[in-house]
């Protein structure tokens, strides 16, 4: 996968938070929240700084982003690793 692909990839998974578009996906990624998972153990702080984030903004996807986070883990849980059968 090529950089820009990567960069398209990332930015559709941070467009799935509500409240994010293309923009404030770009501005995420390049403050280095290049995934869910980072906005998700992101200091909220940080986040604000991004133009277009205001503080109630930031709780809500930060929010978000733990419980996508969390069902991944989850799901994964469940699921037995490659090659064994249970």
């Amino acid at each position: 996968m090529s950089g820009v692909e990567f960069m398209k990839n990332q930015l559709k998974q941070l467009q799935q938070l509500d409240g994010i578009g293309e923009v404030l996906a770009q501005r995420l990624f390049e403050s280095g929240y290049d995934s869910i998972a980072r906005v998700a153990g992101a200091d909220e702080k940080g986040l604000a700084r991004i133009s277009g984030l205001y503080p109630a903004k930031v709780r809500a996807i930060v929010i978000q982003a733990r419980n996508k986070t969390s069902e991944t883990s989850t799901q994964l849980a469940g699921t037995p690793p490659p090659g064994i059968n249970g």
